[in-house]
Formats: structure tokens, C-alpha cells, sequence
């Protein structure tokens, strides 16, 4: 047995070395788990792999998100708008001038629709909208594993595609009898071909111009969900590039966006389920709760996606889905629906939210890209919409059409005094941020300049704005956790060994065999 100066004064000097050494490595331990979580998130949604390995929710939250039919509000505990930044919502929407302004009596009155899902614009400047006819989404619409409740039902038998007249709302044509379940998202691109989801199919089609019965080409098993390289699960949108290239939202389940080639061949893939009915005000990039639009930006190299459930668009680089900008605000609310692009002044986005809790406004908002501001807001007659799900605008950006679920109604309104849109006027303003820095590289990817932004009259500030760099500091703050953890037990271990030195050359302070062992 040692004796009390042996115990009290020897032993400690002893192990002090060592033990600060592992204290250090402690701290950081800390340091790197913090970083790796972000450097892991940061691969995933850059990832150029043929197939990344994916990220999906646990079981639960696969359920719950997929069970959101379309039209509804989301559940109190989800993201609220009492978590968002403390602002007079009112007050800054007041300030707000309506434009575009809405054009009364289009379409023509005798246009009959079901629930209409999705709007796009033709290379003709047709409007073209995907409705479901005299079928309906509701909350049996759906099994709890995702599966369309009666693969046996017929599909729509009445014609689902309808195209509009841009000037007079009449019909001039429709199709799309006897092929679709559940329609979701349509989008017309540059060649004209028509692109469609349906989320009971679990499939995206294409159907070559003037194709009006067999598409050409399709994506995902029939009626079969799953979140593998060949499965879709509820997909929402489609954007297509210049190129060919295009994009699917997947959508109600999956949470993720995946990139192809022209020829259906996929090439990458990125996305994180933030569905878990916990309050964000802002959720991380790669992050959806129901990725539920999308649309390309290409004159500045992004893709910009409607994360609704989330109340935010979050744009991506084009070519590796590197994320870069994400715009956000109070005004707009806890749900944000779709989204649509204008190059002109410099770059627009048109948003429209939907009904939540709140007597927030159910409304369209006009977004400036670089200056983050909401310079506009526009409803039917200046009033709200009731259910909104997707919009469009023309190339000239000139006219905007939204399309609501309930009641079953296509919008048009216009831009009043809108100058043509003109690319390479002005060279780009010099970044006066990182934000900004990130946005104007995507755009020099894109080989494009833009026109510099003009000021509106009234606008909303404290639209949030996030980019890549916010998450370098989570490394740091993983740093500094672990060091003041470390701080924390030396003091407590030279508190413990002070009380020891108290009692050198007398009793320990506790017998032997119940020597605390730093």
C-alpha cells in the first residue's frame, strides 16, 4: 500500500501528462464527427457518380410524408410559422404592389376541368394544363405503403391534357384519355415534347410533339413505389435543359432529385428527407419536405426547386447539384408550392404558397434574384387563391397562369409595361457577398450574363438567403464544442487533485479501494 505523500503528491504528477493528451484527443474527436456530418452532406449532393449512394428516411417518415394528399394543410407540429423570424407579415405585405394583375374572364367559360395539377406554355404559346378529370386525391387515395389504392380501376377515362388558346382561353385541343391514374406534373420543353408525372403510375413519360398516345420514353414500374435507380416513388415535376437533359422531383416520398440524360440514362442524384414534424425556420441545403416543382434557370446554371413543406426554393448548379442559393421568407409562409423563372431584369422567380394554419394570404409573390428581395405579390382580382399547385410564365414574361386543385380554376395575369427580355446587355455586378459570389459563378458556368436588377418601388426585405458557406462554420462550431468540453474536465479533474494535495501526508480523501482514478 502507498503511503499518503506517495498517494497524494506522486500520483497525480504521474498521470497528469497522459491524461492531458487524451483530454486533446477527446476535443478532437468532437471537432472531426461535427465536420464529417457536413463534409458527408456536401458529397452527397455534389456527387457525379453514376448512382451516390442515397439517403432515405427511416420508416416512419417515409409514411408520414407520403401521406400528405396535395390540397391539404400540413400537421401543427410540422415546420410553423410561430418558429419563423419575428417580422409584421401584414404590414410588409401591405407595402407590397399587386402586379402581375389578373385578366377577368379567362379562360373561356364553357372550358369544363377536374383538379388541375400542373400548367406549362408550348413552344406556340399555347397553355397547356394537366387536370384529373372527374378523379379526385384524397386521403384514402393511397395505401400507408404508398401504393395506389385500386390498381384495378380504369384509368381517367376523359381527356386529362387540355390546350388554351393564350389570347382567347378557348379549347383547342385536348388528350390524354385512357392512359393516366393520378396526374401530378407537366411540362412542355424547348422541342416541344410534353412531359408528364403520375403519382398512382409512380412514372414519368415523354411524348414526342404531335405524339398523343404512346410516349416515347418511361421512367419508373407501373404502380410500383421504391427509391432504387429504377423506382420512383410519387414523382412530382419535370425540368428539361437545352441539352436534353432533364431532371425529375421524386417526389412525395423520396426526396430527391435526380438528373438524366437525354436518352433516360441517369447520371446523378441528390436530396435528404427533412420531413420530421419538427419546427425549422430554416431547413439545411439537400434537404426536402416534398420536393414538389421544379424549373430551369439556365441563363445563370441553376435548377430551382419548390421544397413545400419547407416554404422555400432552393436552386442547385446545373451540371453537378451542387447546391448555392435557397430563398425564404415570413411573408411567404410555412408551404410553398411552385415555382417559376423569368431572365428578365436580371432574373425572377414566381412563387405561390398555400393554406396552412395562419390566416396568412394565399398568394403569388415575385422574387429578385440578386437582390433577394420580394418586389411584388398577385392574386385573382387582388384577392387569395384557395388551393394553388403550379405555375408558369411565357418566355417574353410578359403573361403568368396559375392553376388551382380546388376550386378547379386556370388564372392568367399579365405584366403591365414588361420590356422584352434581353440576354448579355449588361455585364454582371460585381459580388458584394459570398451568396452573391456563388450565384454569379453558376451563372459564368452557364456562359450568360444578366441584365443588372432594377429597384421596385416597394419591397419586402429579410428574405433569407443561404448558401454553402454557412455550413464551413459547422466544422468550427464542432471545434470549439469540443474544446470547451475539454476545458470543462481539466477544471474538474485540477479541482479533484487540489482536494488531494489538501490532504498530503494525512488520510486519504477516500479509502484506498474507493480511490477515484483520474
Amino acid at each position: 500500500m502507498r503511503g499518503p505523500a506517495a498517494y497524494d503528491c506522486a500520483y497525480p504528477s504521474r498521470i497528469h501528462l497522459p491524461y492531458v493528451f487524451t483530454l486533446l484527443l477527446f476535443c478532437t474527436c468532437i471537432a472531426s464527427i461535427n465536420t464529417q456530418g457536413y463534409e458527408e452532406t456536401r458529397r452527397f449532393g455534389t456527387s457525379q457518380r453514376l448512382n451516390p449512394a442515397p439517403v432515405y428516411p427511416d420508416a416512419a417518415e417515409y409514411v408520414d410524408n407520403s401521406q400528405y394528399p396535395d390540397y391539404v394543410a400540413p400537421v401543427q407540429n410540422s415546420w410553423s410559422i410561430a418558429h419563423q423570424p419575428q417580422m409584421n407579415v401584414n404590414a410588409a405585405i401591405n407595402k407590397l404592389n399587386y402586379t402581375p394583375v389578373s385578366v377577368p374572364g379567362w379562360p373561356d367559360s364553357h372550358t369544363k376541368l377536374g383538379q388541375v395539377s400542373a400548367v406549362s406554355i408550348d413552344c406556340s404559346g399555347h397553355v397547356v394544363v394537366f387536370h384529373r378529370a372527374s378523379r379526385t386525391w384524397n386521403p384514402s387515395t393511397f395505401t400507408n405503403d404508398n401504393r395506389y389504392w385500386n390498381t384495378n380501376e380504369q384509368p381517367i377515362a376523359l381527356p386529362t391534357i387540355a390546350v388554351l388558346n393564350s389570347s382567347t382561353g378557348q379549347l383547342i385541343d385536348q388528350w390524354g384519355q385512357n392512359m393516366f391514374f393520378m396526374p401530378h406534373g407537366l411540362t412542355v420543353d424547348s422541342k416541344n415534347n410534353v412531359w408528364v408525372t403520375d403519382v398512382a403510375l409512380h412514372q414519368v413519360m415523354k411524348f414526342p410533339s404531335g405524339e398523343k398516345e404512346t410516349p416515347s420514353l418511361t421512367l419508373g414500374v407501373r404502380f410500383t413505389p421504391g427509391n432504387d435507380n429504377h423506382h420512383f416513388c410519387k414523382p412530382t415535376g419535370v425540368a428539361v435543359m437545352e441539352s436534353g437533359d432533364f431532371f425529375v422531383s421524386d417526389g412525395y416520398c423520396n426526396a430527391r432529385v435526380i438528373k438524366y440524360s437525354a436518352a433516360g440514362k441517369r447520371i446523378l442524384q441528390w436530396g435528404r428527407n427533412s420531413f420530421h414534424g419538427v419546427a425549422q425556420v430554416v431547413a439545411k441545403p439537400y434537404s426536402f419536405a416534398i420536393p414538389h416543382a421544379l424549373v430551369l434557370a439556365e441563363d445563370k446554371g441553376l435548377l430551382c426547386a419548390a421544397d413545400r413543406e419547407n416554404g422555400r426554393v432552393q436552386c442547385f448548379n446545373c451540371s453537378d447539384g451542387t447546391f448555392v442559393i435557397q430563398f425564404h421568407s415570413p411573408v411567404i409562409g410555412s408551404r410553398l408550392f411552385s415555382v417559376a423563372y423569368s431572365p428578365k431584369k436580371g432574373g425572377q422567380l414566381y412563387v405561390v404558397n398555400g393554406p396552412d394554419y395562419t390566416s396568412r394570404p394565399i398568394r403569388g409573390f415575385v422574387i429578385d434574384i440578386a437582390t433577394k428581395k420580394i418586389l411584388s405579390q398577385f392574386g385573382p382580382n387582388n384577392k387569395d387563391f384557395s388551393n394553388p399547385h403550379d405555375i408558369a410564365i411565357s418566355k417574353d414574361g410578359k403573361e403568368i397562369y396559375v392553376v388551382e386543385l380546388e376550386p378547379y380554376k386556370i388564372h392568367k395575369f399579365v405584366e403591365p409595361n414588361v420590356e422584352p427580355v434581353k440576354v448579355n446587355e449588361v455585364s454582371k455586378p460585381t459580388p458584394k457577398s459570398v451568396e452573391e459570389s456563388n450565384l454569379n459563378k453558376s451563372s459564368a458556368n452557364a456562359n450568360a450574363s444578366t441584365i443588372a436588377p432594377v429597384k421596385p418601388t416597394a419591397t419586402v426585405e429579410g428574405l433569407s438567403l443561404v448558401s454553402t458557406s454557412w455550413a464551413g462554420w459547422a466544422g468550427v462550431a464542432g471545434g470549439v464544442a469540443g474544446g470547451l468540453g475539454a476545458v470543462l474536465l481539466l477544471l474538474l479533474g485540477g479541482a479533484a487533485l487540489l482536494l488531494r494535495a489538501r490532504h498530503r501526508g494525512g488520510t486519504p480523501l477516500l479509502p484506498e479501494k474507493e480511490s477515484l482514478v483520474l
